[in-house]
């Protein structure tokens, strides 16, 4: 009985103490020290400052004056390193790091009024670094060295890329090789330091690099899926089609489809995508059949033709020749259009889907359906003194053309007509065909000085007649439509 009454002395004297205790402070817990960064999150430009303030809570000692520094970095991916860890380490104002080109920014720390800020200014684009890193800021309370609050800054250069094209369809087994030009567009960068690399992305891959399209992807399938030169952004399509991808067994991008992966040497976290897919040229061969319409103006300040032209690209070589006699034409007769004046009409994925490999029956589709070009004043201006002497839209070396059939030779011509006169329309009487020497096919176009007619054939040149027409005006530009095929792909707004 003596014990029970001990225990129970015990704790009722705990139990008086215990208000007292709480009452302590005039509160019910101790104060804690926080600390606080506003913003904890900011992407600084090149050569641009950012403040940060930080801020102490739960103490009479408000003040920071200490934001030490940590960095965090990706290396690039090697062959004896292709899944490479992050690199960390601490830093300081105005140094570079080891593994980085460049510096990493410089920044100062004022406790001036309790204001707790730290201004960090980021490198200017000659030092910007590369690798890119992270940096970190920890704002530690002086009440409490154990209490930081962070912030954490991201790097950019500033430096944006776009490429024209952004996709391009390429014949494959043409000699020479079919080339296409990729023109990178750099902002805040110079044009020098444009970088590409050619990639097939493997979704499956135990390379977590090669499972995307980056400037980081460790393996090209150059020259596999063709080559891509640096200077010039020339690609260049392979010898023949591939039929696997590289690295091989690649589940997520057909062995005829590459990606172009654009940057610049300063930054490589900014970069920009072009797609590429193979095509044979056997079974995508580039032909020349017609042209529309069939009667153009003189004179006028922009004329649009459409070619009935397959497997086109808006680089393809397409010559514009003044009036000339037939007999005097030649594979480099005439003038290279401009890309500005040459728009080809893709095949979309919802037009034709190619068969995959090893699948019969086999389907392969089109590059293109049909091409525009754009005539300029200069190449309106001048009529044809007679019909001997007409002017000519030419493919010179026309790629794919079966070596059994004589070549194209297509043309259209008018008598010439006088200031004012009505004009005069041709009637077209077939002749045995005439083959040229020269590999290349052509359509020619009549510009009289009043209007220019145009026809087409699908045979060599042709013999002619002139009937007048009733007279009619005609305008300084033709309005026309583009003929109707055999196809139901529409042409897009943007080509009409």
């Amino acid at each position: 009985m003596k014990s029970f009454i001990n225990v129970f002395l015990i704790l009722a004297a705990f139990a008086g103490v215990a208000p007292l205790l709480g009452g302590c402070g005039g509160g019910g817990s101790a104060n804690v020290v926080t600390v606080s960064v506003s913003p904890p999150l900011a992407t600084v430009i090149a050569g641009q400052p950012q403040t940060f303030t930080a801020t102490v809570n739960g103490s009479t000692t408000t003040t920071v004056s200490a934001w030490p520094c940590t960095y965090s970095y990706m290396p690039p991916a090697t062959p004896t390193t292709p899944n490479p860890k992050a690199v960390t380490g601490s830093c300081t104002s105005g140094t570079a790091i080891s593994g980085v080109t460049g510096k990493i920014g410089t920044w100062v720390i004022s406790t001036t009024n309790g204001s707790n800020v730290l201004t960090y200014t980021a490198p200017d684009l000659a030092d910007f670094p590369n690798p890119v890193p992270v940096l970190t800021f920890a704002a530690t309370a002086d009440a409490d060295k154990k209490k930081t609050g962070t912030a954490t800054v991201n790097l950019d250069s500033g430096i944006r890329v776009s490429i024209t094209p952004t996709s391009a369809t390429v014949p494959v087994g043409l000699t020479p090789a079919q080339t296409v030009v990729f023109v990178p567009s750099f902002l805040n960068a110079n044009a020098s330091g444009q970088q590409f690399k050619l990639v097939q992305p493997n979704l499956a891959s135990t390379t977590t690099l090669d499972q995307t399209a980056t400037p980081q992807t460790p393996d090209t399938c150059d020259p596999n899926c063709g080559t891509i030169d640096n200077a010039t952004g020339v690609f260049t399509a392979p010898a023949t089609l591939p039929t696997d991808t590289k690295p091989a067994g690649s589940k997520s991008i057909a062995a005829t489809s590459a990606i172009l992966v654009a940057w610049n040497s300063q930054d490589p976290n900014h970069y920009t995508l072009a797609s590429i897919t193979l095509v044979s040229s056997t079974n995508n061969p580039v032909t020349f059949s017609s042209l529309y319409p069939d009667t153009i103006p003189a004179g006028g300040l922009l004329q649009d033709v459409f070619l009935n032209a397959k497997n086109l690209l808006n680089t393809t070589l397409i010559n514009f020749v003044p009036p000339t006699a037939q007999s005097a034409l030649t594979p480099s007769s005439g003038t290279p259009l401009g890309t500005t004046q040459i728009f080809t009409i893709p095949i979309s994925g919802a037009y034709c889907t190619a068969s995959a490999s090893g699948v019969t029956p086999v389907v392969a589709c089109d590059a293109s359906l049909m091409t525009r070009i754009r005539l300029n004043a200069a190449q309106l201006n001048n009529p044809e003194p007679d019909p001997q002497h007409p002017a000519w839209i030419m493919i010179p070396n026309l790629p794919g053309s079966p070596s059994a059939t004589p070549l194209l030779v297509l043309f259209i011509s008018s008598m010439p007509v006088r200031h004012l006169s009505p004009p005069h329309r041709i009637a077209f009487h077939n002749h045995p065909p005439t083959v040229r020497s020269a590999s290349a096919s052509m359509a020619a176009i009549s510009v009289p000085r009043a209007a220019m007619s145009s026809s087409a054939s699908t045979v060599s040149p042709q013999s002619f007649k002139t009937e007048p027409p009733a007279p009619r005006v005609l305008p300084a530009l033709a309005n026309f439509s583009a003929p109707k095929t055999t196809s139901s792909f529409p042409i897009p707004d943007s080509m009409k």
